[in-house]
C-alpha cells in the first residue's frame, strides 16, 4: 500500500476516511469531465475543454479504484467497519465506474465525428459498467435472488395447471376438434364474450406489460395517447374487414388474397406473416422467463420450455376452443395482477396525488404537438402510426379475422370489433399508470443511469421485487400475469400458423384432399413442430444477442405498411389489377426496407437526436450527488432523409402500396368493373361498382294449338 501501516486502529481510522475524501473527490472529477463531454456533444466550444479533460481521465479513474482497494485492505485488516463496502458503497462503486465508461463514449464519439466515420456508442464499454452491479435486490439480499415462499410458487403453478386443464377439456372431454371447422372456427359456437377477450389478450403479451411501462418512463405519456384514436380500428374491421370475411367464411385470411389478386401474392404474404411470427413468438416467450430468472435464478431455459410445453399442450388438444377460453382465465390473471401491482404501489409511492405531482414534474405528463417528421414520436405521429401498428394487428392480421369469423353472426363480429381496441385501450392506460408509478419511485435514483439495470424493459420487474416484495404472493401473481400474456400470445400465434400452413402451403400437395380428421392431426402436427422451433430459439435467444429482437422489429416495421395497403387495395379499391398490386407491394416493401436497414445502421446518430426525459441520480444514496443527467440533442450527420421517424415507417408504406398499384393498374389497364366479384369488395363500394344485367334463362316455347270453331 502507499500508505504506510498505522500504529493503532484509530489511526488506521482515519486513514480510511482520508481515502475516502480523496475517492470522492475523484469521483467528482470523473463526474465533472463526464458532463463537460455530455456539453460537448452539442457545443462545439466546449470539444477541445473536454478533450484536454480526457487526458486525465485515465489517470484519475486508476487512482480512484486504487483508493477503493486501498479502503477495502484497510477495513479487513484492521476489521474496522464490518459493512465496508455497504450496498450504497458498492452503488457509488458502480456509478463511478458507468461515469467513467460513459465520458470514454462521449470522447469516442467526438473523435469518430472529427474523423468523418459513422457515430456508435461503444456499448460493450457502457455494458461492462452496468455487469459490475446487478439489481438492487441483490444488494439487500446477498444470496442473490428474490426469497419467493409457496404463495408465489402456487400462482405460477395454477396458472400452467388450469391452462392445460382445459386443453384437455376440450380435447377428450367435450370433443368436437376432429374437423377443419372445430379445430380453426371452433364450430362457430363461441359465444361473443369469451372470444373478444381472446382477442383482446392476444394482443397483450409480456412484451406489452414489460414494453409500455419502459416507453413512458423513458419518454412520457407520448406514446400512450394514442389511445385517442385507438377507436377508430373498430370501425375500420366492422364496417370494412368483416362484412367481406364473416361472408366469405374462409379458414386462411390470405384465401382472400388469392381469390381478389391471385395465388402469387397469396403464398407471398402467407410466407411474410409465418416469418415475422417465428421471429416475434420466441420473444414472447423469452421475456417472462427471463423475468422469473432475474427474480428466483430458475433458470430461463427450463421456464421457456415448461411454459411453450404447456401452451402447445392445450392449443393441440383443444384447437380454437381451448385457446378462447384459455385466454379468458389468463386476462383474469394479467388484468388482475398489473391491477394489484398499480394499486399497491401508488399506496407505497405515497398515493395518487404525489405520483402525478412527480409525474409532472419530471415531465412525464408533457405531450409534444409540434409536427415533426425526424423527431422520435410526438402527438401526432402517435395518432396515426402507433394506430396503424395497432390496426394491422386488429384488423388484417389471420388472427384477429379467423375469429371474427369464427363468431355465429356479423351482429356478434361487429360488436366485438369494437370491444378490442377498448380493450387495447383499458390496457395500456393501466400499464402507463404502472409506469408513472415506477417513475414516482425512482425519479431521484435512474435504475439504469445507477447501474442497478441495463434495460428499462427490466424496471416493472425491479418495482415489484424492491418496492412490493415484501407482500406476500403479489410477486408470484406478477410473474404469473406475465406468463399468461405470453401464453395468449403464443397460443393465438400456433392456432393460426396451423391454419396458415396447412391452407396455404401443405394442403395443395396432396392429390386426394385428406378426410377431415386427417387434416385436423396435420395441423395438429404443425402446432408440435411450429411450438418446438420457437422453443429452440427462445433458448438461444440470449446467444444471439440483439439480433433475434433485431429481426423482429426489422421485419414487422417494414411489412405492416404493405399489408395494410394490401387489404385495403383488395377491399376498397376495385378496379387495382393483380399486376399493379404485385408491383405496388414489392416498391413499398423495398422502400420501407431500405429505411428500416438506414434506420439500423445510423441507430446510435438517430437516438442521440432523441431527446429523453430527465433522469436523476442524486438520491440513489447519501454520499454522491449527481446531477441532473439531461436529455441529449446532438447535432447529427445522418442525411435529413434517414432522419425520418421509425414509427412514420407503416403510413410511408401505405402510401407507396396504394399509389404505385393505382398507376400501374392504370397504365396497364384497370379492372373491368363488371368482372369483379362484388363478394370480395367491402359493402362501402359496392354503390360505385355497376349494376350487373341481369340474366334470364331462356325458356322453350310450347305450340299451343287452338281448337276449331
Amino acid at each position: 500500500m502507499s500508505t504506510s501501516n498505522p500504529g493503532n486502529v484509530d489511526t488506521a481510522s482515519r486513514t480510511v476516511s482520508r481515502i475516502k475524501r480523496k475517492y470522492t473527490a475523484l469521483g467528482e472529477d470523473i463526474l465533472a469531465i463526464k458532463n463537460k463531454g455530455a456539453s460537448a456533444i452539442n457545443s462545439e466550444g466546449d470539444q477541445t475543454i473536454f478533450l484536454g479533460m480526457c487526458e486525465v481521465l485515465n489517470s484519475r479513474f486508476e487512482a480512484f479504484m486504487e483508493l477503493f482497494d486501498e479502503a477495502i485492505e484497510y477495513s479487513e485488516s484492521y476489521s474496522l467497519d464490518p459493512s465496508f463496502p455497504s450496498a450504497a458503497d458498492k452503488l457509488y462503486l458502480a456509478t463511478v465506474k458507468s461515469l467513467y465508461y460513459e465520458a470514454l463514449g462521449y470522447k469516442e464519439i467526438l473523435q469518430r465525428k472529427h474523423n468523418s466515420s459513422r457515430l456508435q456508442l461503444p456499448r460493450q464499454l457502457v455494458k461492462s459498467a452496468h455487469n459490475d452491479f446487478n439489481l438492487l435486490v441483490q444488494m439487500e439480499n446477498p444470496s442473490g435472488a428474490w426469497e419467493a415462499d409457496w404463495a408465489e410458487y402456487v400462482s405460477f403453478v395454477l396458472t400452467m395447471t388450469i391452462s392445460a386443464a382445459v386443453g384437455v377439456y376440450f380435447g377428450f372431454i367435450k370433443g368436437g376438434q376432429n374437423t377443419i371447422s372445430g379445430y380453426l372456427l371452433g364450430s362457430k359456437e363461441i359465444s361473443l364474450i369469451p372470444m373478444s377477450i381472446s382477442l383482446i389478450t392476444a394482443y397483450f403479451s409480456a412484451i406489452t406489460i414489460l414494453g409500455v411501462p419502459a416507453e413512458v418512463y423513458t419518454y412520457g405519456v407520448t406514446f400512450s395517447s394514442a389511445v385517442l384514436s385507438l377507436i377508430s380500428i373498430g370501425f375500420v374491421s366492422s364496417y370494412i374487414v368483416i362484412p367481406v370475411f364473416h361472408k366469405l367464411q374462409l379458414v386462411s385470411a390470405y384465401e382472400y388474397i388469392e381469390l381478389r389478386f391471385g395465388r402469387g401474392m397469396r403464398m407471398a404474404m402467407s410466407l411474410i406473416f409465418v416469418i415475422h411470427q417465428l421471429s416475434y413468438m420466441p420473444m414472447t416467450i423469452y421475456a417472462p422467463a427471463m423475468a422469473i430468472n432475474q427474480a428466483t435464478k430458475i433458470n430461463e431455459n427450463l421456464v421457456s420450455s415448461v411454459m411453450s410445453g404447456v401452451c402447445i399442450f392445450y392449443t393441440t388438444l383443444g384447437g380454437l376452443k381451448a385457446v378462447v377460453w384459455t385466454d379468458t382465465f389468463q386476462a383474469v390473471v394479467i388484468f388482475f395482477s398489473l391491477f394489484a401491482v398499480l394499486i399497491m404501489g401508488t399506496i407505497r409511492v405515497g398515493g395518487v396525488q404525489s405520483v402525478i405531482a412527480i409525474a409532472s414534474e419530471g415531465g412525464r405528463l408533457d405531450l409534444d404537438f409540434v409536427p415533426d417528421l425526424t423527431g422520435r414520436m410526438n402527438f401526432w405521429t402517435a395518432q396515426i402510426a402507433v394506430s396503424l401498428m395497432w390496426m394491422a394487428n386488429c384488423s388484417f392480421s389471420p388472427e384477429s379475422i379467423q375469429r371474427f369469423t369464427a363468431l355465429p353472426t356479423l351482429r356478434q363480429a361487429k360488436i366485438s370489433a369494437f370491444l378490442l381496441p377498448l380493450g387495447i385501450i383499458v390496457a395500456v392506460i393501466t400499464c402507463s399508470a404502472i409506469a408513472l408509478v415506477v417513475y414516482a419511485e425512482f425519479h431521484d435514483c435512474d435504475p439504469v443511469s445507477s447501474g442497478m439495470i441495463i434495460r428499462t424493459d427490466q424496471l416493472l420487474s425491479l418495482f415489484v421485487l424492491k418496492v412490493l416484495g415484501d407482500i406476500r404472493g403479489l410477486g408470484g401473481l406478477f410473474y404469473a400475469g406475465l406468463v399468461a400474456g405470453s401464453l395468449s400470445t403464443m397460443s393465438a400465434g400456433f392456432n393460426s400458423l396451423a391454419g396458415i400452413i396447412y391452407r396455404d402451403f401443405v394442403s395443395s400437395h396432396f392429390q386426394v384432399a385428406p378426410s377431415e380428421r386427417n387434416a385436423t392431426l396435420i395441423m395438429k402436427g404443425i402446432v408440435c413442430v411450429i411450438g418446438f422451433i420457437c422453443v429452440l430459439l427462445a433458448i438461444f435467444i440470449n446467444k444471439l444477442g440483439d439480433n433475434l429482437v433485431e429481426i423482429a422489429v426489422t421485419f414487422g416495421g417494414l411489412t405492416v405498411g404493405p399489408i395494410i395497403g394490401i387489404f385495403l387495395l383488395g377491399l376498397l379499391v376495385p378496379w387495382v389489377t393483380n399486376k399493379g398490386v404485385m408491383c405496388g407491394s414489392l416498391v413499398g416493401i423495398f422502400v420501407t426496407a431500405w429505411f428500416t436497414v438506414a434506420g439500423r445502421i445510423y441507430a446510435a446518430e438517430i437516438a442521440s437526436t432523441h431527446p429523453v426525459k430527465t433522469v436523476r441520480v442524486d438520491g440513489c444514496y447519501h454520499n454522491f450527488t449527481v446531477n441532473d443527467i439531461f436529455p441529449r440533442n446532438s447535432v447529427s450527420n445522418v442525411p435529413t432523409l434517414y432522419r425520418l421517424s421509425s414509427f412514420l415507417l407503416p403510413p410511408l408504406g401505405i402510401f407507396i402500396v396504394m399509389t404505385i398499384s393505382v398507376i400501374v393498374s392504370y397504365l396497364t389497364g384497370f379492372n373491368r368493373l363488371l368482372d369483379v366479384n362484388p363478394d370480395l369488395i367491402s359493402p362501402l363500394v359496392h354503390r360505385f361498382l355497376p349494376k350487373k344485367p341481369k340474366t334470364y334463362e331462356p325458356v322453350p316455347l310450347e305450340v299451343i294449338e287452338l281448337p276449331n270453331e
